[in-house]
C-alpha cells in the first residue's frame, strides 16, 4: 500500500506544481465502503484517459514520466484483491482534479 499511496501523492505534487494557485490534496477514507480516495485540486485527467493512464510505459509526463507509476499501482492492488480506477463523475469527486478510487473487496 505504501507504494501505490506514494506514487499517487508524487504524481499529485509533480501536477498541482505545474498549475497556480492554493494546491490541495485530500485522501478520503471509507471504512463503511470499503474505499479511499485520493484526489488533487490540479489540472485533473481527461475523461476519455481514465484507462490508458493505467497502461504500460504510457506518461503524460513530457520530460520525466516512465509511465509505470499507476500500472505498477493497480498491479499490486490486485495482488490483495483490490482495484484502482479514475473518478469521472463529477459527483463522486473529492476535488476538481484527478481523483483516484481504490475499492478493497470483502474479507471472507
Amino acid at each position: 500500500m505504501l507504494q501505490v499511496f506514494i506514487n499517487l501523492i508524487e504524481n499529485a505534487l509533480y501536477w498541482l506544481n505545474r498549475k497556480p494557485g492554493r494546491h490541495r490534496i485530500t485522501v478520503k477514507i471509507d471504512e463503511e465502503q470499503r474505499q479511499v480516495i485520493v484526489a488533487d485540486n490540479g489540472p485533473g485527467i481527461e475523461d476519455d484517459l481514465s484507462e490508458i493512464v493505467f497502461m504500460e510505459f504510457y506518461s503524460t509526463k513530457a520530460e520525466t514520466g516512465r509511465g509505470l507509476g499507476l500500472y505498477i499501482a493497480r498491479e499490486l492492488l490486485e495482488r490483495i484483491n483490490a482495484q484502482i480506477t479514475l473518478i469521472t463523475a463529477q459527483p463522486r469527486k473529492v476535488l476538481s482534479g484527478a481523483n483516484f478510487l481504490i475499492q478493497f473487496d470483502e474479507v471472507e
